[in-house]
């Protein structure tokens, strides 16, 4: 709201990143203390925040928080700085790449390091931007996976504890790891090669389509969730989960709409509660009316009725 605004002041990273046309995509704040505990909002006011709005997770995002994605954070920290000092350190060759404001600076120092042997997991989350330095960098990740993407490869594990393990041994790019309780949702050859891209985004509803010769799971890059629904072409179809917190779908060959829909059964049942009463307020409106009109045309009769 244009209202809190002025609370939360765009930083120089925010105005930069703001510019980005992409319809959905995360952003990591590393400018101070832990970006799952930030505590002013800043983040989430501006962006789609990897650190959330609230410092109460989910407990299978918490657990991925605990298990890589604060490792992750401080090796992504330590490499941009070891890549700001080397930069530094040989001004000639910034000079001789033509490299004279801080902007230049920020996408040379981005392409000089590949982010999916370091945050491989965030990488998955969509990290595009990291926000560094007090608020005034703002480093595009150019290995972000994306909205979504096709897997070569789906791998079934026995239990949560070994899909999180092998969260850490896999090309999350190109393999993704299941419980094996959505093995019959996923299973069958799975072809890399497609295409998918998000079209529309809205909190509760996200449309795709996607391009494949051969068919394919699709893992998107959004927390699964009990209440998401999914549809291809307009066909339901059940959302799996894979690697540990994320969303996926088997889709057939060929061009296809997907869309995503949050639709709980809380509020449907809400939603049908809703409209009961104002069924039921609409009858009673109609028979109050129909009784005092009833009521009326007695009354005239009874005083039109001569007296014998």
């Amino acid at each position: 709201p244009e209202a809190m605004q002025g609370n939360f002041a765009k930083s120089p990273a925010d105005q930069l990143i703001l510019k980005d046309k992409d319809p959905d995509y995360r952003v990591l704040n590393l400018s101070g203390g832990s970006p799952f505990n930030e505590t002013s909002n800043q983040t989430a006011f501006w962006h789609k925040s990897i650190g959330g709005y609230h410092a109460a997770k989910l407990r299978r995002y918490q657990e991925l928080i605990n298990f890589y994605l604060d490792n992750e954070c401080q090796h992504l920290s330590e490499a941009a700085q070891k890549a700001y000092a080397q930069a530094a350190a040989d001004s000639a060759q910034l000079a001789a790449r033509g490299i004279r404001s801080q902007e230049q600076l920020n996408a040379y120092v981005a392409s000089t390091f590949n982010t999916d042997s370091v945050t491989p997991v965030l990488n998955m989350l969509n990290m595009k931007w990291v926000i560094l330095g007090n608020g005034n960098i703002a480093l595009q990740n150019a290995h972000a996976n994306g909205n979504a993407w096709f897997v070569n490869e789906v791998k079934f594990v026995p239990n949560a504890d070994a899909e999180i393990q092998a969260l850490g041994k896999l090309d999350l790019k190109h393999q993704a790891v299941a419980d094996a309780r959505f093995e019959s949702l996923l299973k069958g050859a799975t072809d890399g090669q497609g295409r998918i891209e998000l079209k529309h985004y809205a909190p509760n509803e996200l449309r795709y389509t996607s391009d494949n010769s051969k068919d394919g799971v699709a893992v998107f890059s959004e927390i699964y969730y009990p209440g998401w629904t999914a549809t291809i072409d307009g066909k339901p179809v059940e959302v799996a989960r894979v690697n540990y917190v994320l969303r996926a779908l088997r889709v057939p060959a060929g061009h296809h709409e997907i869309v995503l829909t949050f639709r709980p059964a809380s509020v449907t049942t809400t939603e049908y509660i809703a409209y009961a009463a104002i069924v039921l307020l609409i009858v009673g409106f109609l028979f109050a009316a129909w009784r005092q009109w009833r009521t009326a045309g007695e009354t005239t009769d009874e005083q039109e009725t001569p007296v014998a």
